[in-house]
């Protein structure tokens, strides 16, 4: 009697609590998407509290939410956790995104109301989805794939093929981003080459323009070319070591559309920007690692197989500045993970950087290659300091003020600060006094945190506001930047006119690359999103973290150092964050899959 008086009493809190996630969840919705303040507003017209729509959206809540609260406690906190996160990302986004300032989440009281109401709403139905959804990603619920011999070549013909079509819809090719920077140095001696762009990649466009100028070959088509056909060798090396594992085999032709049939890939395999390279090299590195844990002192013993992970690992790290630092983050996790293989781990790690050193340093140094200008680094303490001054001035004392002013004029502080371009505040920005005296930038940067931690805070986090804001639109208003740059932007040296074979398909290709193909649908909309790369990551180490596969979020920890280094960057770009969106199906299928990436029980494959 007693068991089942408190069986009663557990049921009746347990309704009670869902009843409150339900309510909550109601003007969640109604508070974020339809009230008009200073904290959330998409439009004018209220979700009047007499719509009937509350009433099914609260029942189907309270359902939803009884339903989770019988899941497992295991799937709850993992569930939770992911919900939290979200929401939290939801509310101050959602603050930073319409007003520029964080406070405005929560001052005056009616906000911060709302803030309560929309974080505990949108937490209870994140993580209740999770909950319910996570028993639907077992992995007996997805059978191996086939046995088989390789499908390398075949993966290669097909994806390659299916970007030709853009390449002659943009013939002869894609001269855009840094290109118009890259160029004139291609076209001159050595010497003008600068560290700023991957020397590696300007060096390579140069051997086109000279292979072209030879053969009689548009340079910009045998660019476009050889890179296709480079990534979509590695692309097809990528699919092809996840079906020799034996990963399902629908998730097998899940990536091959993914890397064939995606648009966005499609253009960028014949764009001039090195982050297409990058990109295809950090997936190969990427799978490499997996194969690394998979089987730590097996992959270490075989030579080619560390020989394959150095080389990749360093010329990833010699296309994008930042991937250094990505490593450098990573590398402590690596050798806790790994300790059993201490030695090894280290020596390989050791190799990849000394490579990659020898390189950037003695190399170049021995060619004449310029350094990169260390103020490209710059862009988070200009940005602090500049949002500093035009949202604290009255508080900054007059030596502060005259001080910051010997760095950039404070009195056009409206004029040359965006808060979501660093570029602007760059180019304003007072090279020759800092290069007098580096320390007293840093000093005056540093002494103006402790007073002015929530404009700092806010400039940080605003910066690259599109990257981690889920609902932040894709082409951001501020930043100006295309979703994809198409526009050729050719040099008096070097000049580009497009002669589109395929002018209709190049219509839909244009419509990708200005995001209006996806602007107003929902889902695609979503999955082309510059912000979902690290939400998906954060989800799939969740299943990951959920499955007790702890040892795959080492390789994970990858792509994440990178979004993290981004989060540095200047403005926020699709291009930037176009090698996590190749990296999708990979994810995936560790997420649904782990036990092929990891378990040796089943085909062997040391290389990628």
């Amino acid at each position: 009697m007693h068991e089942e008086r408190q069986n009663r009493r557990a049921a009746a809190l347990r309704a009670l609590a869902c009843a409150l996630q339900a309510l909550c969840l109601v003007g969640a919705f109604n508070r974020y998407f339809f009230r008009n303040t200073a904290f959330s507003a998409f439009n004018d017209r209220p979700f009047h509290a007499s719509s009937i729509l509350n009433v099914f959206l609260f029942a189907a809540g309270w359902l939803l939410f009884h339903r989770a609260w019988e899941a497992d406690r295991r799937s709850r906190r993992f569930s939770a956790l992911y919900g939290v996160v979200t929401a939290g990302a939801l509310v101050l986004g959602r603050s930073l995104y319409l007003t520029d300032r964080l406070a405005s989440a929560f001052v005056p009281a009616e906000n911060l109301l709302s803030s309560v109401v929309v974080f505990v709403g949108f937490a209870s139905l994140i993580a209740a989805v999770c909950a319910v959804l996570l028993p639907l990603l077992e992995d007996e619920r997805f059978p191996a794939g086939p046995e088989g011999k390789s499908r390398f070549l075949i993966f290669w013909g097909v994806i390659f093929l299916a970007w030709l079509p853009a390449l002659l819809a943009y013939w002869p090719g894609v001269h855009s981003y840094d290109a118009w920077v890259q160029t004139p140095q291609a076209l001159g001696p050595i010497t003008d080459c600068s560290r700023l762009h991957p020397p590696l990649h300007t060096l390579f466009w140069a051997l086109c323009i000279r292979a072209g100028k030879a053969s009689g070959v548009n340079p910009l088509t045998l660019y476009a070319v050889v890179q296709m056909l480079a990534v979509s060798a590695i692309f097809a090396r990528v699919t092809d070591t996840m079906r020799r594992l034996r990963v399902n085999r629908f998730l097998v032709l899940g990536a091959l559309a993914w890397f064939a049939l995606n648009p966005a890939l499609a253009i960028f395999s014949l764009t001039m920007t090195k982050d297409v390279f990058f990109g295809a090299l950090l997936l190969l590195l990427f799978v490499k690692s997996i194969l690394l844990v998979r089987d730590p002192a097996g992959f270490l013993h075989d030579k080619r197989a560390a020989a394959g992970f150095v080389l990749s690992g360093a010329l990833t790290l010699l296309l994008r500045n930042n991937a250094l630092y990505m490593l450098l983050l990573a590398a402590p996790f690596f050798l806790i993970v790994l300790r059993r293989q201490l030695g090894r781990t280290a020596l390989l790690l050791a190799l990849t950087l000394g490579l990659f050193w020898v390189v950037n340093g003695p190399v170049y140094d021995a060619l004449g290659i310029q350094p990169a200008w260390e103020t490209e680094a710059l862009c988070v303490p200009l940005s602090q300091m500049a949002n500093t001054v035009l949202n604290d001035r009255d508080t900054l004392e007059g030596e502060e003020l005259e001080a910051i002013d010997r760095y950039f004029p404070t009195d056009r502080i409206e004029e040359i600060y965006n808060p979501r371009f660093a570029d602007y505040i760059k180019y304003n920005f007072d090279q020759a006094a800092y290069y007098r005296d580096r320390g007293a930038f840093f000093r005056l940067w540093l002494s103006l945190f402790p007073k002015h931690a929530s404009s700092y805070l806010c400039a940080f986090l605003d910066l690259n506001l599109p990257y981690w804001y889920p609902d932040a639109a894709t082409v951001d208003y501020w930043s100006g930047r295309a979703y994809i740059e198409v526009e050729n932007t050719g040099t008096d040296a070097f000049s580009v006119e497009r002669d589109s074979r395929l002018p209709r398909l190049l219509r839909f290709y244009d419509s990708v690359a200005d995001f209006s193909a996806f602007e107003n649908r929902p889902l695609l909309n979503t999955l082309f999103s510059i912000a979902t790369p690290v939400w998906l990551l954060l989800f799939c180490a969740a299943v990951l973290g959920w499955k007790k596969r702890w040892s795959l979020l080492l390789p994970l920890s990858l792509p994440f150092f990178l979004w993290a280094t981004y989060m540095a960057g200047p403005v926020s770009n699709f291009r930037y964050v176009e090698p996590l969106f190749a990296m999708y199906p990979v994810w995936i299928s560790m997420a649904l899959q782990p036990g092929r990436w990891l378990d040796k029980g089943g085909a062997t494959c040391q290389k990628a």
